[in-house]
């Protein structure tokens, strides 16, 4: 079984060699799976971990 949900990128940093965010629910979490993430985009996440930039353009799927 798979857990995602969805965040919305709060702020986003270099940290050294790698680059961090911070959600809008207070977390932060590594952005190195999504390198081109930048606040305000949507965040497909799977066990809290950022995985794809979704498009906002794209209507949700709804599943029936």
């Amino acid at each position: 079984m798979c857990i995602g949900s969805v965040a919305v990128l709060a702020d986003a940093w270099q940290d050294g060699t790698y680059r961090a965010g911070r959600l809008d629910d207070g977390c932060v979490v590594s952005l190195a799976f999504t390198p081109d993430a930048r606040p305000g985009d949507r965040l497909l996440l799977h066990l809290g971990i950022p995985v794809e930039v979704l498009d906002s353009k794209q209507e949700e799927v709804r599943h029936e």
